[in-house]
């Protein structure tokens, strides 16, 4: 064998390898308790909200179907800063921003709602005056509302979940939590507390979920952020993309509160 064709081999082999680990499906994390945005199902399967919306932006960036997984929130973080997942969907804190970046535009705005005991005043179509409550809740953890109520000068009283949170709300520990609608829609009825707790329509918040992107592993896959980065600003500036949002958020909903289960 002449050197021109060994060399012909050896770089017809390392194109191969290379095409081969980039077209390895991408791996994402998913918080597997956060119903309805994200949770495994009763078979295993990674269900809900962001992970119907990110099987959706693969497909329409002419992706292979990415390999998602649930695992509990600190694991799902600590496997992409170590680079055993390709990514996740998440706020980009300035930690998160140390193994990660953000890919396209905002994936996923949580709009922030407030929750209050539902008595005859707080009934009225009264405008909703954050200043009328002086104990909010705040999840462990949640650097975002601990922010959003330091700057109103609100000292927060913690919970280690949602379902704390509206507890002490119903309870009459807290006065005000702030939290996404879709969670609100099914945890208050898991909890039978539809009686007991209301949701005002006032968005106070907003904390923008990216598509996050381990900065740590597999450097080949550039190529495919770029894709799709470039397919979510296609599909918002069509208008889809906040349709398909809403679509899977009342699927999502649905399958959670299906024949007066309290599990998705």
């Amino acid at each position: 064998m002449t050197r021109k064709c060994l060399r012909c081999l050896i770089v017809i082999s390392c194109l191969f390898l290379i095409s081969n680990a980039v077209s390895q499906p991408l791996k994402f994390g998913f918080n597997d308790q956060w119903y309805p945005l994200s949770y495994r199902s009763e078979t295993g399967a990674v269900a809900g909200v962001l992970p119907d919306l990110t099987r959706a932006l693969f497909q329409e960036a002419r992706l292979a179907e990415p390999t998602l997984v649930g695992l509990s929130w600190k694991r799902v973080q600590l496997d992409v800063e170590r680079g055993r997942l390709d990514g996740f969907i998440s706020f980009p804190s300035i930690a998160r921003k140390r193994y990660s970046q953000t890919v396209g535009p905002v994936f996923y705005p949580l709009r922030q709602r407030p929750i209050i005991y539902r008595s005859q005043d707080t009934a009225s179509h009264a405008p909703f005056k954050l200043e009328d409550y002086n104990n909010p809740c705040a999840l462990i953890g949640d650097g975002w509302s601990q922010e959003f109520y330091a700057e109103r000068n609100l000292t927060p009283v913690f919970g280690r979940d949602s379902k704390a949170c509206l507890r002490m709300v119903a309870g009459g520990r807290a006065d005000l939590f702030v939290h996404p609608a879709p969670i609100f829609k099914v945890l208050v009825n898991w909890l039978n507390l539809e009686d007991v707790l209301m949701q005002r329509d006032e968005i106070v918040g907003e904390m923008p979920f990216y598509l996050l992107m381990s900065t740590r592993n597999r450097p080949q896959v550039s190529a495919e952020s770029e894709q799709l980065g470039a397919a979510l600003l296609r599909l918002q500036r069509a208008g889809q993309w906040q349709k398909m949002l809403q679509e899977s958020e009342q699927r999502a909903i649905a399958r959670c509160l299906k024949d007066g289960q309290t599990t998705c």
